[in-house]
């Protein structure tokens, strides 16, 4: 009974290392926030203008947008076009959030929509486990 019992005991707890690591996150969509990307032909332009031409209320006309702001903006070298990522937050949000961005996705010069997700799980998991990880110059 005693060896059944210390088995038990060291079988179940070298699992329960391996079960933390493979457990998964799951994105959970955050109501009224779509996350925009685009390009345009400036790094400086009207970020609630351009968010007006997009005529969002052709969805619903009670959609009314709160905040537009930039998140990223690059341009690769040698080239004039900025690709620029924004989030939209709208109200209100119970507007149809798939209705919302395929409307955006049809907008010229988008070159995606999607939600804003926030991540739920064990913080562990988002950290990367290689020792050698902060060492590294490249993502490659």
């Amino acid at each position: 009974m005693k060896r059944m019992l210390t088995c038990l005991v060291l079988c179940t707890s070298g699992a329960a290392p391996l079960h933390a690591q493979t457990l998964r996150t799951e994105p959970i969509e955050m109501p009224g926030q779509v996350v925009v990307c685009f390009e345009s032909t400036g790094n400086a332009f009207d970020l609630d203008a351009t968010v007006a031409q997009w005529d969002l209320q052709a969805v619903d006309a009670s959609l009314r947008v709160q905040e537009a702001r930039s998140l990223l903006q690059w341009r690769r070298r040698g080239e004039t076009v900025f690709t620029n990522v924004v989030l939209v937050e709208y109200a209100p949000a119970s507007i149809d959030a798939v209705a919302l961005r395929r409307r955006i996705d049809g907008i010229p010069d988008v070159r995606w929509a999607a939600p804003n997700s926030a991540l739920t799980g064990e913080v562990k998991e988002l950290i990367p486990d290689d020792p050698q990880y902060g060492a590294r110059t490249t993502t490659r």
